[in-house]
């Protein structure tokens, strides 16, 4: 069973030996194109749907780390565990992308509180955490000036989901890009690829259309459910994949739409770290570039489109 609100289900058959026969933690194979629409929800004025853009195979480098970082040593089903842990990352990411003035391609710097606002979300999800820590970052994929909000949650968990805590590490940059590292430290049964001293999954991001201008369209409790739905939806689907498909990586598109207006609009990237982390953006277009599949998530009759530049035109 798939994460579903709080629902887990835990199959405890596996050893470790299991875990070394699925194969080494290798690189990951060549992306393949996938169009699957995995979540297509109306609440009220507003429509949100996401994609399966393109999967990374073969090595179940996913399902490795699920395992490493997983309390249970003979849990059949680590990243079903993990999905909520994913659910709610992505649905704070979510949340915080629509607020005005979060940064997105050709704004400003944003003002808002984000590490208030993703520990607020956490918190409504049943997480708990230790402390929140604004940092400073020495280094950009671009430049210092380019980073415009970072933080650290330390000891995030939850107690209906047995993974080890992690370290959230949050940082969004002023072009619309962002990236999420949750860097756990390994189960004690975990011995596979130990060349690090944590492992977890960063979550890499590229807003191409944000428009919340409209006050009706912010702080509502539809685009929260909608937000909601997308994240469980997404997080279900990469966990089946990661699971039972030997999942590298995943990469998708969300769209949201308001009325007539295109709201929101995102990729996501899904990456393994069975290693450790670095403090690096990576880039969402890896495959091949995301503003296609952004765009398909978008209603497209009718609908008011924002494009790269901000340009809007209507179909």
């Amino acid at each position: 069973m798939l994460f579903l609100g709080s629902t887990l289900l835990f199959s405890p058959v596996l050893t470790l030996a299991d875990v070394a026969a699925r194969g080494p933690l290798a690189p990951h194979a060549t992306c393949k194109r996938d169009l699957t629409q995995i979540s297509d929800v109306v609440q009220t004025a507003f429509t949100g749907k996401a994609e399966v853009a393109y999967t990374m195979s073969g090595a179940s480098i996913a399902w490795g780390v699920c395992t490493a970082i997983n309390h249970n040593a003979g849990t059949e089903q680590p990243c079903t565990a993990y999905a909520a842990i994913l659910a709610g990352v992505l649905i704070s990411i979510f949340e915080i992308q629509m607020l005005p003035n979060t940064s997105s391609e050709g704004t400003t710097s944003s003002q808002i509180d984000a590490g208030g606002i993703f520990t607020a979300h956490l918190g409504m999800q049943g997480f708990v955490w230790e402390q929140l820590e604004p940092l400073t970052v020495q280094r950009s994929y671009n430049n210092p000036e380019a980073v415009d909000q970072h933080f650290v949650i330390r000891g995030i968990s939850h107690r209906s989901v047995p993974v080890t805590p992690a370290d959230l590490h949050y940082t969004l940059y002023k072009n619309g890009t962002g990236y999420v590292n949750t860097i756990h430290s390994r189960a004690n049964h975990a011995g596979l690829g130990k060349r690090g001293s944590s492992a977890g999954f960063k979550y890499s991001w590229l807003t191409e259309v944000w428009n919340a201008n409209d006050p009706a369209a912010t702080n509502n409790s539809d685009f929260h459910i909608v937000a909601t739905t997308l994240g469980k939806d997404i997080a279900n689907n990469w966990a089946h994949a990661a699971d039972n498909d030997k999942l590298d990586e995943w990469i998708g598109a969300v769209g949201v739409d308001y009325i007539l207006a295109q709201l929101l609009g995102m990729a996501i990237r899904i990456i393994p770290k069975p290693n450790g982390f670095t403090d690096e953006y990576e880039d969402v277009n890896v495959c091949g570039d995301m503003y296609g599949p952004i765009h398909d998530e978008l209603w497209s009759e009718g609908a008011i489109r924002v494009g790269r530049g901000g340009q809007e035109s209507q179909d």
